[in-house]
This record gives C-alpha cells, structure tokens and sequence, in this order.
C-alpha cells in the first residue's frame, strides 16, 4: 500500500511538474511573440535624415538602420558587407533618390534586395542645376554643363519635407496595414511641427532686408532652403563634398564677395574647412559657425528638425548683425 501511494506521488508530483513546464513554454512563447512584436519592420534608410524621419513616422512599430550614420558624408560613403545583409533582410529601403546616393545600385544588386523601396523625393518640386532656381550666385563650371541633373539635397526645403513624409509614411501603410491608424497619427502630428517651424522661420527672415539675404557656404547643397526663403547662397564647391574647387573658382568668388559686400561665410560639419577658409582670409566676410548639411549631428542636431532649426538660426544670426 506504501509503494502505491509512493508511486502516485511520484506521478503526481511528475504530472505537477510538466504542467509548469509547458505554462513556463507558454509563457516563452508569448514573450518571443512580444519582443517580435516590438521590433516590428525592418526599414534601411539611406543616411540619418530619413532614419530621423522614418523613426517619427513609424514610432514603436519599426526598427530602423542608417547606412550613413549620424555625423557622415553620403557622398563619400563605402558599403560594407553588413550593409549588403541589412538591406538584404530590410521590409523598406528609404532612399532619397535623385541621384544622391550613387553608390546604391550595386549595393541594391549585392543585396538582392526584394523589400519595398521608397524614394522620400518622389513628387518634389526638384531644382536643375542649370535652371538658376534658388538664387544660386555662384556654381562651379563643371555643374553649369550638366544640364539634365537635379539637385537631389531637396531636404533642406521643410514644403519638400512634406512630400518626404507622405512617401514615407505611405510605404510604412502598404507593408503593415494593421497600424494605418497610428501611422496616420503620426504622421499627421510630424506634417503639424513642420508647418509650424516653417511659419516660424518665414516670420524671422522677413525683417531680414532681401538684399541682405546673402551667405557663402563650401558646397552646394542649401538651393532649396534659398528657395523657400528668398535667399542668396553662392557656394565654392559643386553638389559634392567629393568635388574640388579650382583656383578660378576660389578667385571668382572672393571678387563676388568683395563686390556684394557680403559678411556671412559658414563652414559645413561635414565638409573639409581649408578652401572656405582660404576665402575668408582674402575678405572681409568672417566664418559664422559651420552649418549641417548631408548628415544630422549627435550634438549639434541629432533630428530633422533640430537640423532645420539649428541651421537657419545661425543664418538669421549671421544676417540680422
């Protein structure tokens, strides 16, 4: 009799035992459905502005890499072989498109890529280097003869900022259709600070006489922030950090400078400062500060809009004086 209440204890206690395992299984089971949950899509984005703007638009519900990170050039930029599997695993592909990233077709090939891939300018009202738009004074020869290329830094514009973020967020509804409601809202809440800041920086700029609105930057990369706001950028370099400025071009514009009596010069955070500040010995213009213009800044601007407004203050900064 001993034995058999033994032995129904053993089975008991064996039967207790594999019912908290298979709850504790469960229980596994459910957290590893939570984590998937939370680290939702896989979206690449090409450099850190359409990480920024894909992090506000998509919230909890994607987890996002930057090719280009925070603080690096997209023109000089190299993939590595852990680019070509992020891509290669992404849902969506952010690309900026019109022509800036020219290193992303064979990444695109090495990759196999089969996700969605979005082009943030689709819809933009782009700039052609040979149309003048923008009050661009100055750009370098070798881009005046390439008449059928677009200005592709069409982020510094917050209207074209807008068309960015429909592309985006229009991308993040076709690939998880579950949250449209929440990438509605969020996206509806973005659209609302950007129109905001933008009514904000029309304000400033319009005490600003329009014969003062003239700066010098190293590249030319701020025709569609002279654009939106009646601005006059002459740069010394053309549409890449890559290119280099000749001995003509550095004496065109130091004439240019000297003859408009312009005062406001800025470096780029991104950009090598030797030239721009070879042109500043030569006038009586001073160096304001650096600007940011192809990669967001950890400390100085680490999202789109700090960007936005970290550069045009230091403008109306520079302007007002």
């Amino acid at each position: 009799m001993y034995c058999i209440k033994k032995m129904m204890s053993r089975k008991a206690l064996l039967f207790v035992l594999a019912w908290l395992l298979s709850l504790n299984a469960g229980f596994v089971q459910a957290g590893d459905a939570s984590v998937e949950e939370r680290s939702g899509l896989k979206v690449v984005a090409t450099f850190s502005i359409l990480a920024d703007m894909v992090k506000q638009l998509g919230g909890d519900y994607v987890a996002v890499n930057t090719l280009v990170d925070w603080d690096e050039d997209a023109h000089v930029f190299q993939p590595s072989p852990d680019d070509v599997k992020q891509v290669a695993e992404a849902d969506i592909l952010v690309l900026n498109g019109s022509g800036f990233e020219g290193w992303l077709s064979r990444l695109l090939t090495a990759a196999e890529f089969k996700g969605l891939a979005v082009e943030a300018t689709k819809g933009v009202d782009l700039i052609r280097l040979d149309s003048g738009a923008g009050k661009q004074g100055f750009v370098p020869y070798k881009d005046r003869k390439q008449a059928n290329v677009f200005d592709p830094h069409a982020w510094h514009s917050l209207k074209a900022a807008s068309f960015y973020v429909n592309n985006i967020s229009e991308a993040l509804v076709q690939v998880d259709p579950a949250h449209e409601q929440d990438y509605q809202r969020f996206k509806q809440a973005y659209l609302n600070k950007i129109e905001s800041l933008d009514r904000a920086i029309t304000t400033s700029l319009s005490r600003i006489p329009e014969d003062n609105r003239r700066l010098v930057v190293p590249h030319n990369a701020f025709a569609y922030l002279a654009r939106d706001y009646n601005l006059t950028i002459h740069s010394l370099q053309g549409m890449s950090t890559d290119s280099e400025a000749s001995a003509a071009d550095m004496v065109y514009l130091v004439r240019m400078i000297k003859a408009l009596n312009i005062q406001a010069i800025f470096t780029e955070t991104i950009s090598d400062q030797r030239l721009i500040r070879v042109v500043e010995s030569e006038t009586d213009a001073h160096i304001e500060g650096a600007l940011i213009s192809g990669a967001l800044s950890r400390t100085l601007a680490p999202s789109y809009l700090e960007m936005v407004q970290y550069n045009t203050d230091m403008i109306i900064k520079a302007l007002m004086r």
